[in-house]
């Protein structure tokens, strides 16, 4: 696989940025809102410092947030 996993979500979210992205405990998230939950993380990301190729960890249990 040559392409990212974020490459596609982003071509996803410009064809039906509606459709479902993840069901996770009843609840329903949407390509947009995936899309836009990943930027508001790159923002934060990046305004505490970090660029592009910096290795991050995230510890929490697996749900949708974790995505």
């Amino acid at each position: 696989m040559s392409a990212l996993l974020q490459h596609a979500v982003t071509a996803r979210v410009a064809e039906t940025p509606e459709a479902t992205a993840i069901v996770f405990a009843g609840r329903r998230t949407s390509y947009g809102e995936l899309e836009a939950d990943s930027n508001r993380l790159a923002r934060l990301l990046s305004a505490a410092g970090c660029a592009r190729g910096d290795r991050v960890g995230i510890l929490m249990p697996k749900q949708p947030a974790a995505i």
